[in-house]
Formats: structure tokens, sequence, C-alpha cells
């Protein structure tokens, strides 16, 4: 086998982070598009996101402990897209309390929460120009970025389905 190798692990984890809340952003609208089949799964949303938020969050941490210095330097925008990233998605993990529903009021919470969308959007940014694009010039990459695009494209499409009145 091979041995363990915490940097490789890190990847792992940021991956896992995208795959939980790319998974939880696709209920909505599959939901919208499919009712009959995923309606009853939207209950999986928040412990999809909040668990997805989590390994994003040990993403951060290890990076800080097993990324050189000199690869932030290299990666300043891609640095900059993740930090806004997290920073959004921990406003949209603490707004997700049903106490939050309450302060905030229900459409200015689901603002809050639509958010996470802009957040998924610059870690794709920051997965993709990483390291001059490394990442997805790999088999695995390439499925992440389809799939997270697969993700926005999808939520697009639902706003067309239910646009505004």
């Amino acid at each position: 086998g091979r041995p363990f190798d915490i940097a490789y692990s890190n990847r792992a984890i940021a991956m896992d982070a995208v795959f939980l809340i790319g998974l939880s952003f696709l209920l909505g609208p599959l939901t919208a598009f499919f009712p009959k089949l995923f309606l009853d799964k939207l209950e999986y949303r928040k412990p999809l996101g909040l668990i997805g938020y989590y390994f994003a969050i040990a993403h951060v941490l290890l990076s800080l402990l097993v990324v050189d210095a000199s690869v932030y330097a290299e990666n300043r925008l891609s640095l900059v897209a993740a930090m806004l990233a997290i920073l959004i998605f921990t406003l949209v993990a603490f707004s997700s309390q049903m106490k939050s529903i309450q302060a905030f009021g229900f459409e200015r919470w689901q603002k809050i929460q639509r958010t996470g969308y802009l957040a998924f959007l610059l870690v794709i940014i920051h997965f993709t120009i990483l390291d001059n694009g490394q990442f997805v010039g790999r088999q695995l990459g390439q499925i992440t970025l389809v799939f997270a695009l697969l993700v926005l494209a999808l939520r697009i499409l639902t706003l067309f389905k239910h646009p505004k009145k």
C-alpha cells in the first residue's frame, strides 16, 4: 500500500468538501425539476452542507500546516478566492440554524443561504487556477470541475424555471 501522506489526504478532504457541498446545492434544483424523486431528500441539504463545510475548514487548517509558504506566494488569486469562499460559507453555516430564520426573516435568510452559490463559484476558481491549473489537468480534477459546473448550471436553470414575479 501507499504510505500515509498528509498533503494527499488534505487534497482528498478538499474534494470531499466540494462534492458534499455540491450535493447539498444540487438537491434544490433536482427537487424543482423532479419533485416526486427528490422532495423527500431536501432534509439532507443542511447536513450535507454542514459536513462539507467542516471538511472545507479541515482543508484550510491542514493547508496552513502542510503547504509551503512559497506556494502561497505563487497562488495569490487562488487563495483570495478560497478565503472569500470560506468566509461566505462560514456565514451560510452559522445562519443555517432555525434561530437565524426567525432573526433575519425567511426572505433575508434565504438570500444569505443562496450566497453559498457565490462561494461555490469562488471554490471553482480556486481549484481551477491553483498551481497553474494542475488539478484540472488531471482526470479527477476534470470530474470535480464538471460536477461543480453542473451544480451551478442546474441552479441557473432553476432560476429560469421559476422566474421572479
